[in-house]
């Protein structure tokens, strides 16, 4: 059994990233909190968030470790119907496989999705970072939807003392970002050092990801021709997001 309440922003906090990528993930519930998985169908993105249980107001469970699914448009819907500070409730019945929320007075039952049916991959891949930036998730947002009027494609450099996101098309090549204080954006790598690194990505996936972010922060964790790594701590909860997002690779014919 398992019962909670929080506040509603705090769990479309925890919910909204994934959401930008996919809609269906898997939620597991354990004493520590809850933690939800997800891999797009093109295994293009996955995200891994976690919310600790003392962002809850209230939080019981029985039990060592329960994996649910769940359907997240429908989550993030349940959410909306009350207000920033309202209490969600959420109580999950195990025997008949569904979950009811309570908010304002309001009474939702949704039924539960078979976790063995949602494809995820049961850990974040784990490489080592020539480089980390750490930005404000405005800055993300508004370099990312630029890039998006003039390519789907982000190129992605960093050297010693520039951190570049770049664009083109057949008529027109666009330096949309340049951040040269290296000092402040650029930091070392695993290995404590700035290595030089290129990769594409998909800006719809960029964009996505970057207009889901509430916090004020976010880092990007990079390395030559791999997935870029996009981290967060949520702004209203105990918690934090970890999004990769696969590079663009070039085929030559």
């Amino acid at each position: 059994m398992f019962e909670a309440e929080i506040p509603c922003k705090s769990f479309k906090e925890f919910l909204a990233t994934p959401a930008s990528l996919v809609e269906e993930a898997i939620i597991e519930i354990s004493e520590e909190g809850l933690k939800l998985i997800c891999t797009d169908k093109a295994q293009v993105g996955m995200a891994l968030n976690e919310i600790d249980r003392n962002s809850f107001d209230e939080f019981s469970y029985s039990g060592q470790k329960d994996s649910i699914g769940v359907e997240l448009s429908k989550l993030l819907e349940i959410a909306s119907l009350g207000e920033e500070e309202s209490t969600l409730s959420i109580e999950y019945q195990e025997k008949i496989q569904k979950m009811i929320f309570t908010v304002e007075n309001l009474e939702y039952t949704m039924a539960l999705i078979n976790a063995d049916s949602i494809f995820v991959m049961d850990e974040m891949p784990s490489f080592s970072d020539d480089a980390v930036i750490e930005l404000p998730t405005t800055t993300l947002d508004k370099v990312v939807n630029s890039v998006d009027m003039i390519s789907n494609t982000a190129e992605v450099t960093v050297s010693d003392s520039d951190f570049n996101i770049t664009s083109s098309d057949d008529d027109d090549d666009s330096d949309v970002v340049n951040f040269g204080d290296k000092e402040e954006r650029i930091n070392p790598g695993s290995k404590g050092e700035i290595n030089n690194c290129v990769s594409k990505f998909s800006v719809d996936y960029l964009t996505r990801v970057a207009e889901s972010i509430e916090a004020e922060d976010v880092e990007l964790r990079l390395k030559d021709d791999s997935p870029i790594r996009i981290k967060h701590d949520f702004s209203h909860c105990e918690g934090s997001s970890n999004v990769l997002i696969a590079p663009r690779i070039n085929v030559n014919t």
